[in-house]
């Protein structure tokens, strides 16, 4: 056995089984990918239409309300965001089983 071939093998990093870290990196970096990476279609769709509604109203708050307060508008769209954003990264680490299917 050389030993380019036990590196390559100990850095070798099959994105599709990981079960843990690097979903959790994944939607980290983008809401929904980690679940895509363990194949929750459904829940990634709708973790990611979640934070594309958030960021609409977070945007629209601002255009509207460009007068008050950023604290006052924003407080609860931001809340929303924060939430959502450590639900996803939670989910996308611990969640094994599938989205809609039940243990018998």
């Amino acid at each position: 056995m050389s030993a380019s071939s036990g590196i390559s093998k100990l850095f070798k990093i099959d994105f599709m089984s990981q079960k843990y870290g690097v979903p959790a990196l994944f939607s980290f970096l983008i809401p929904g990918l980690g679940q895509l990476v363990k194949k929750h279609f459904i829940k990634a769709v709708f973790i990611y239409i979640i934070f594309i509604l958030d960021f609409c109203v977070i945007c629209a708050e601002l255009y509207v309300n460009v007068h008050m307060s950023a604290i006052k508008v924003l407080f609860i769209p931001v809340l929303i965001y924060i939430v959502t954003r450590f639900w996803n990264i939670i989910d996308a680490y611990n969640s094994d089983k599938d989205f809609f299917r039940k243990e018998v």
